[in-house]
């Protein structure tokens, strides 16, 4: 297949946003396409863009991902986007066993399906030794920078799987939500 034409743009939040991920797609299940330089410019080769319309993700640690459209105009096509950050982590927490009271590390903490979440489906994260867990802004889309409503599920060897009630997260962040496992 022929290339079609490469573009390029800059990542920014009002500075150059160095290390942000790019995708040629809706989510950020598939390849990195580019990374943007200290300046927060990227480039993508022709080789990598199959068609001339498509979507584009671009995600950075701290920072709300976005995920818009490019339409390939000329060659080169220049699309540049701005990254909302966060100073914080969205969603913060401690996993623990429910009888003991003690962390229990290495649990798998992740929210279902959700419009507002980066790949639409089970965003996930682990939690350390002391049983922490965050989730950082780069896990969800711009919208939910106002607030979002989420299930969030955990589970862990030796534990019963933890499904939550659906509860809102709105600011001020991080919303914190601890919890309990219980043995199986």
């Amino acid at each position: 297949t022929p290339a079609i034409a490469s573009f390029n743009g800059i990542a920014d939040t009002g500075a150059p946003l160095a290390g942000a991920k790019v995708y040629l797609h809706g989510s950020t299940n598939t390849s990195v396409a580019a990374t943007t330089d200290a300046n927060g410019a990227y480039a993508i080769a022709g080789s990598l863009v199959a068609n001339t319309t498509g979507p584009i993700t671009f995600q950075a640690l701290n920072h709300y991902a976005v995920s818009t459209s490019y339409t390939i105009t000329s060659v080169p096509t220049t699309l540049n986007v701005s990254l909302l950050g966060a100073a914080t982590p969205i969603v913060v927490g401690t996993v623990r066993d429910g009888g003991t009271g003690l962390p229990v590390a290495n649990a798998n903490v992740y929210f279902s399906c959700n419009s507002v979440m980066v790949n639409g489906c089970n965003i996930g994260t682990s939690s350390d030794l002391a049983g922490q867990y965050a989730f950082d802004a780069s896990q969800f889309f711009e919208a939910a920078s106002s607030g979002f409503t989420g299930v969030l599920n955990t589970s862990a060897a030796a534990y019963f799987t933890f499904h939550g009630p659906s509860s809102s997260h709105a600011p001020p962040f991080p919303v914190t939500q601890d919890v309990n496992l219980l043995s199986s």
